[in-house]
Order: C-alpha cells, then sequence, then structure tokens
C-alpha cells in the first residue's frame, strides 16, 4: 500500500493517479441536496455488511474495504451508482456493464428515488462488498 503525502489517501500502487484533496460528504453534496436522502439510504445499506472506510472525493463518494467496491456520484435529480462485481448483470437498471479485469466487471446504473433502491440493489451492493473482500 501506498499513502499519498498530501491527502492521505491509501492506494495499492505507488504514486496512483488520483484527485488530491480535503474533501467531505457535505461538499460532494452541496450542489445536490436533493439526491442526499439517495447517498444516506445507501450508506446504510453497505455499512451493515461490515467494515467499510467512506471517501470523500471532488465529486464523489466512494466505499473500499480493500479496492472501491462501489462509488455514489451525485447528479441535480438523480445518483449514478456504479459496483464492481465478479458477477456480470445486464438487467434493469443496469446501463451499462463492463468488464474490467479476468474476474471483475463494473456496472452503472441510475437511481432518482428511494423507491429505486429495492433488494435487487441491495443484493447488488452486497455482492459488490463480497467481491472486494475476495481480494
Amino acid at each position: 500500500m501506498w499513502t499519498c503525502p498530501k491527502c492521505k489517501r491509501e492506494f495499492k500502487n505507488r504514486n496512483q493517479d488520483h484527485s488530491c484533496g480535503d474533501f467531505s460528504i457535505k461538499g460532494v453534496f452541496a450542489k445536490y441536496p436533493e439526491v442526499f436522502p439517495l447517498f444516506e439510504e445507501i450508506r446504510d445499506i453497505i455499512t451493515s455488511f461490515g467494515d467499510v472506510k467512506i471517501i470523500p472525493l471532488k465529486n464523489a463518494v466512494m466505499f473500499t474495504v480493500q479496492t472501491n467496491f462501489t462509488v455514489l456520484k451525485p447528479h441535480r435529480n438523480y445518483m449514478i451508482v456504479e459496483f464492481v462485481s465478479t458477477k456480470s448483470h445486464d438487467e434493469f437498471p443496469v446501463e451499462k456493464c463492463v468488464k474490467i479485469s479476468k474476474i471483475k466487471y463494473a456496472h452503472i446504473l441510475k437511481i432518482d428515488s428511494l423507491t429505486n433502491i429495492d433488494d435487487q440493489l441491495r443484493n447488488w451492493l452486497h455482492e459488490a462488498y463480497l467481491t472486494d473482500n475476495l481480494q
């Protein structure tokens, strides 16, 4: 592991490219307060799985154990949810699924209301958490 001397974030690779800064969850959602309840609900689900680091960035919030397994990106009327899994999911509401390694797939979907946070999404987020713990 390598720790950035400026922002103190830990990375797998030395001198890994990243957005260096002192960011906060409040800052990430300052322009998008209407989607903050979506963040809170997903955060509560993910943290119920076990120990998780929550890392705010300039325009997103990452969830990690050993690597990033879920990223939330707020927008005015919706939130982008990105998660990693060892399974390929192409069913709705997944908008994009890309193979990123021999065994992992990155998924992207949009949610715009609390009703979008259903058992299917909970299961995918749990799968992403378990995938990260395979490392």
